[in-house]
């Protein structure tokens, strides 16, 4: 729900080493047999052994561009750091097997029996335009009336090739098949402008749980034809909603209140909700703790291995009937809005993504200018998501399984960590000029750098496009504000060991 609602919202507002040996001025990527260069590869380190850092225990700087109207800045305390083995290593797409699928839906199904799931019918597209019409939830925001009026358009298209009725029950066995298709969710749809999938390769799976379909489930099998990933989805109940979608929402009602963008008293409005969904997380029984354990123990029971623990976020989930579908119909973060409360049950998201020495991985990463040394991996990070409240698992996520070809080499040097604040400045202010903000406009953009971590994420592997190289990398949370007021955070993602950029795939 997360990321829908962020492509929304932005849609609606219009980086280290000594040691091995010294780092030559620039760092190339190409020209060694194996497609890395030999200035950045050292010898692997013995078991237990770790190297220091240049990284400053005390990160500040501040930098101002643009006549001042831009500022840059850092002040962070990053601690005393010490590395052991960086190694890249090569990965590719992992083809999801039919005995795979079974053993997934099995786990989390326990022996109900599978339905096909049922064709939006036109009450919901009604009840959809009904809330647009009256103003409630996310449609009393003014800010959105241009896109709103798109969605009231979409959605009426859908809604006339909505059936009147559910279809009868069909069960469905486990297997590939081609996607099911609901021509009138993909109408109402159309207002995102998203590209259309290659659908019509027996690579898909989808059922509904129980005669009460009070859960959900999706798989998709890597097919190297289409440019897929292969990925596993259940979740029992309609939805949830996470702390930091709020947290979200309300940095952008700010922003909107502050420029006078906001004439229904929405933010104020929405404020009160935030406050509502933070009491029911508030009443959770158990702790944030006791619920990684379970989440830990799922991924054993599964013969998971490699994954290690992210991050976690306090969540509110709702039972079946006690909120919207989560259908993408309409504008998603109305879904905020119709959650029943008093159903509403607190828990915690657990994310979960493979390590390499320690270190997670990360994929999220925004590219301001496509540069020679700029790049997308060619498939998303592998990442688990798995939501636990007081009565167990709720929802389980697994994207971009993918598996270990080979080590490229055991261990690499990073570039001076002045460099790669250089790389990050570079590329907020891309990202500023991007807004073609005029000469005359005196409006004051502040990017403050939030977070800074030393990760793995993808590369494209050299000399085969179809598979990646997971490589050290920095990541940067950065929040920009404009005129004080926060407006949105974020995220940077740049090669540790030579400084290129790495966008995120979606």
């Amino acid at each position: 729900m997360k990321k829908y609602i962020l492509a929304v919202m932005v849609g609606a507002l219009c980086i280290m080493l000594f040691g091995c040996q010294k780092t030559p001025e620039e760092s190339s990527v190409v020209s060694k047999e194996d497609g890395i260069s030999g200035s950045v590869v050292c010898e692997p380190l013995k078991e237990g052994e770790k190297r220091k850092t240049d990284v400053p225990t005390h990160w500040e700087f501040e930098e101002k561009k643009s006549n001042d109207r831009v500022t840059i800045k850092a002040d962070l305390r990053l601690g005393e750091q010490s590395i052991g083995n960086l190694p890249v290593i090569e990965m590719k797409s992992h083809g999801l097997t039919q005995e795979e699928l079974k053993g997934l839906i099995d786990y989390f199904a326990n022996s109900e029996e599978l339905y096909k799931p049922q064709t939006v019918t036109k009450d919901v597209y009604q009840a959809v335009l009904d809330r647009i019409s009256s103003k409630e939830g996310s449609y009393a925001q003014s800010a959105y009336s241009t896109s709103i009026a798109s969605i009231q358009n979409a959605t009426r298209k859908g809604m006339e090739l909505a059936p009147d009725r559910t279809s009868a029950p069909e069960k469905v066995e486990i297997g590939f098949h081609e996607k099911s298709k609901d021509s009138g969710v993909e109408a109402a749809r159309s207002w995102m402008s998203t590209e259309s999938e290659n659908t019509d390769t027996e690579d898909y799976f989808a059922a509904d749980v129980g005669k009460d379909r009070t859960a959900h489930i999706e798989a998709e099998r890597y097919n190297q034809e289409i440019d897929n990933d292969s990925s596993f989805l259940w979740m029992e109940g309609s939805d949830f909603v996470e702390e930091k979608t709020i947290e979200y929402e309300e940095m952008q009602n700010e922003y909107y209140s502050s420029y006078n963008m906001d004439t229904n008293g929405y933010a104020e409005k929405f404020h009160e909700l935030a406050d509502a969904y933070r009491k029911c997380m508030d009443k959770s029984t158990f702790t944030e703790e006791d619920g990684k354990k379970q989440a830990e123990q799922i991924l054993e029971d599964l013969g998971i291995d490699g994954m290690s623990i992210v991050d976690s976020d306090r969540t509110v989930w709702f039972p079946k009937d006690a909120c919207s579908e989560n259908n993408g119909l309409g504008l998603g973060s109305d879904i905020l809005w119709q959650g029943n409360l008093d159903k509403g049950v607190p828990g915690y998201l657990y994310s979960f993504s493979r390590s390499v020495e320690g270190l997670t991985s990360v994929s999220e990463g925004v590219v301001a200018e496509e540069t020679a040394d700029s790049y997308m991996p060619p498939f998303q990070i592998e990442t688990i998501s798995i939501l636990i409240t007081e009565e167990g698992v709720k929802y389980f996520k697994w994207d971009g399984i993918a598996e270990e070809v080979r080590t490229v080499a055991e261990n690499t040097k990073l570039l001076p960590f002045e460099k790669i604040q250089e790389k990050l400045t570079n590329q907020i202010f891309y990202w500023y000029s991007g807004k073609g903000q005029s000469t005359n406009d005196t409006t004051l953009l502040e990017y403050d750098v939030l977070s800074a971590k030393l990760q793995y994420t993808y590369t494209t592997a050299y000399q085969e496009p179809k598979h990646a190289w997971m490589v050290p990398a920095w990541t940067f949370t950065v929040q920009e504000s404009l005129g004080g007021n926060p407006l949105q955070n974020l995220s940077y993602v740049i090669n540790a060991y030579d400084g290129s950029v790495i966008g995120e795939v979606y």
